[in-house]
This record gives C-alpha cells, sequence and structure tokens, in this order.
C-alpha cells in the first residue's frame, strides 16, 4: 500500500501514541504513522514533517517570568539574611 501525502496533511499529536508519530489527513480519516528518521534519504523532509523547522512554543507567559523573577529576588534575600546570622 502506498500513501501520498504532502506537509501540510501532516499533524503531530501533542502527545504520540506509543506507536504513532504523526497523523496524516487522507480522505477524511487520521492515519497515525510510525516514522524514524533512518527511513528518510533527506534527513531534512523528516525534520520538516515533524515540525522542527517551526518555531516552538514553550507556553511561558510574561506573568510566568515576573513571578520567578520576584520568587529568585525572594530567594536571594532569604539566603543573605540567613549568612548574615551566621556570622
Amino acid at each position: 500500500m502506498q500513501l501520498k501525502f504532502k506537509v501540510h496533511d501532516v499533524t503531530v499529536p501533542t502527545v504520540p501514541g506509543p506507536f504513532t508519530t504523526v497523523l496524516v489527513h487522507s480522505n477524511g480519516k487520521k492515519i497515525p504513522l510510525f516514522l524514524a528518521d533512518v527511513s528518510f534519504h533527506d534527513i531534512k523532509h523528516f525534520g520538516r514533517l515533524m515540525g522542527y523547522d517551526k518555531p516552538i512554543d514553550f507556553g511561558i507567559t510574561a506573568k510566568d517570568i515576573e513571578t520567578a523573577m520576584e520568587l529568585k529576588k525572594t530567594e536571594a534575600h532569604g539566603a543573605a539574611g540567613k549568612e548574615n546570622r551566621s556570622n
């Protein structure tokens, strides 16, 4: 069986199944495929199918960064206070 598809037909699930790395949309169906980089003549094609050429979204917001910075400041002040008390 031969399955022809293009990059825009492929989605990479957020949490892949045990033997699924991508889903290919064909004729209204989602066909699960397991892809291995060694199966490709040109590794760049594998990278494009897997979405490695797209930006990574870590889901970090400006508020997350601000909270982390405040926590770091608080921890630094707490550590400095402990050093002063032990001397």
